[in-house]
């Protein structure tokens, strides 16, 4: 990770990037399967650093939205970027056409375990 970023920092950067932004802490916590307490301190220090913005639900007062500002999408992709020499140095040891081949399986096996882990999602 780039300097000053923790990987659930990252988690939730491209989790936003991922699936969009307006996501309720808890959904974020879910999906990540942390503790709602966990995704609050995780939330609070990426808002601290810019990287985030929380709001209040204007359909539900009691609720908060979660966005990425534009300093938020640049950490991520720094940190993608960061990551790029790792990933690929793993990509030089495996072969990619059985990756590539195996790739939708994997989606639908991630899909099929968000919705058992959150049906309402």
């Amino acid at each position: 990770m780039p300097e000053g970023m923790t990987l659930p920092q990252f988690v939730v950067l491209n989790h936003l990037v991922r699936l969009g932004d307006g996501r309720t802490p808890l959904s974020i916590a879910q999906a990540i399967q942390v503790t709602k307490g966990a995704m609050t301190n995780t939330l609070g220090h990426l808002e601290g650093k810019q990287l985030i913005t929380i709001v209040p639900d204007p359909h539900d007062g009691r609720s908060k939205r979660v966005s990425l500002t534009q300093e938020g999408r640049v950490a991520r992709d720094a940190a993608i970027e960061a990551l790029g020499p790792e990933l690929r140095g793993i990509a030089s040891e495996i072969a990619m056409p059985g990756i590539i081949k195996a790739l939708p399986a994997v989606e639908s096996l991630r899909k099929v375990l968000d919705t058992r882990r959150n049906p309402k999602a």
